[in-house]
């Protein structure tokens, strides 16, 4: 095939995608991959240090990072709080080139494996958007290996009630506490977020 050919190919391709059914072309996918014996990657590349789960759709890779339910000290209009109970948590990032571009953080059931279709929860304090988006400009200048440690350095973060009304009070109910992982707000699953 000449290359003008394949160029206006992968032209159509590109307009098709958007409108096409995805158990369809999964299905498509797989057979043409079964006539031919060409291999067709999908992801390669270093894949960051401590990551918990992985998602690759035609929006990018997003990388996702687990917090154990845990007590953590917060920071209050700069007044510490120790000992603040907080749900499991799940960061997950976008990366463009090694460069941090998004940045979400949700809250998750205790004890229930990471998949695709798993419930996600509202992250329970400020700071955080009703979609799961950080209200942070501060991870913007991270690169990829530093993903690790970024939403430890956003917990400790001084806050204020942005996003959730009463969250002193809210820190204050939860200090010296584990968290009540029933009092979470569920918004939807990890799929529509990756």
């Amino acid at each position: 095939m000449e290359r003008e050919q394949q160029d206006e190919i992968k032209n159509a391709i590109s307009h098709l995608i958007p409108h096409m059914d995805n158990k369809w072309f999964k299905e498509t996918m797989e057979k043409v991959q079964a006539s031919t014996n060409k291999k067709v990657p999908y992801f390669s590349g270093q894949i960051p240090p401590g990551i918990a789960y992985m998602g690759v759709n035609s929006h990018g890779t997003s990388y996702v990072y687990e917090i154990p339910k845990s007590k953590i000290r917060v920071k209050y209009h700069d007044v510490a709080i120790d000992d603040v109970g907080h749900p499991r948590l799940l960061a997950i990032y976008k990366l463009k080139g090694e460069k941090v571009a998004s940045m979400k953080l949700v809250a998750v059931k205790e004890n229930e494996p990471i998949h695709d279709l798993m419930d996600v929860y509202r992250y329970p304090y400020a700071h955080v958007f009703a979609n799961g988006s950080v209200c942070w400009s501060g991870y913007s200048g991270f690169t990829k290996d530093t993903l690790p440690h970024i939403a430890k350095m956003f917990l400790s973060t001084s806050n204020s009630n942005h996003g959730v009304e009463g969250c002193l009070k809210l820190y204050k109910e939860n200090e010296g506490k584990d968290f009540d992982d029933s009092k979470i707000i569920p918004f939807g699953s990890l799929e529509e977020l990756l």
